[in-house]
């Protein structure tokens, strides 16, 4: 009897065990349906992300493409810029140049004729000292205006900053 009291308890767990088992199984089978429907899903929203991520990619490659046109159009145009201010100050240089060479030329045609000038203005003097005579107050005021003039720096118009240094 102990036997057959063993063998119906072993009995038991085989049947609980069974159900067990069938139970886990339908919950697999389940598991892996659910699972199945889940990839479905994951493929259709992978399908539909695709054009838009692939639109995203175009979009940014373009927006890049245009930046570094926009950019390599600025640094040209920058460039031409800087060629033309060049451009600009030789030419003003040069039209600076000009100006002083006429200066000292205007200044050597005028050298001679200053100096006899002055030396006919120290040939009065010394006569008038010579005969005693006071010294002429309009003779000397004008002769003190004129070695003024001589002694100023003749203003400049044409490019004062081509000489300087101040090639920003």
């Amino acid at each position: 009897m102990s036997h057959a009291i063993e063998i119906a308890k072993l009995n038991q767990k085989i049947g609980k065990l069974t159900e067990e088992r069938d139970y886990y199984a339908s919950r697999s089978e389940r598991a892996v349906e659910l699972c199945h429907v889940l990839n479905g899903r994951m493929e259709d929203a992978l399908e539909r992300l695709r054009p838009y991520a692939f639109n995203c990619q175009e979009n940014l490659i373009a927006w890049h493409k245009y930046y570094n046109e926009l950019l390599q159009k600025e640094r040209d145009d920058n460039l031409q810029l800087r060629l033309q201010m060049d451009d600009k100050m030789a030419s003003i240089r040069r039209a600076n140049d000009i100006w002083r060479g006429l200066q000292e030329a205007l200044l050597e045609i005028k050298l001679p004729y200053i100096t006899k000038i002055a030396e006919y203005k120290a040939h009065i003097r010394f006569c008038r000292n010579y005969m005693g005579w006071s010294p002429d107050p309009e003779f000397e005021d004008s002769d003190a205006e004129e070695e003024k003039k001589e002694d100023e720096v003749p203003a400049m118009t044409l490019g004062d900053s081509a000489t300087t240094g101040n090639d920003n």
